[in-house]
């Protein structure tokens, strides 16, 4: 199982093209949603646009 943890005040994600693309301070990671089965938010301070939760809804990953 792929999984993403995302957690830290000002991470974000948005989708591009088809991927979903992290960022933070720390920089910027793009991310297929095909390879992934659940993204983790483990603190607050994260933002995830609409059309990156949609683009998870499609491809059948788990938010939690």
């Amino acid at each position: 199982m792929r999984e993403l943890v995302l957690k830290g005040y000002g991470v974000r994600v948005r989708s591009r093209r088809g991927l979903l693309v992290v960022e933070s301070g720390e920089g910027k990671l793009e991310v297929s949603p095909s390879e992934l089965e659940q993204v983790v938010v483990v603190s607050g301070g994260v933002s995830l646009t609409s059309s990156a939760v949609r683009l998870l809804m499609r491809h059948g990953a788990d938010l939690v």
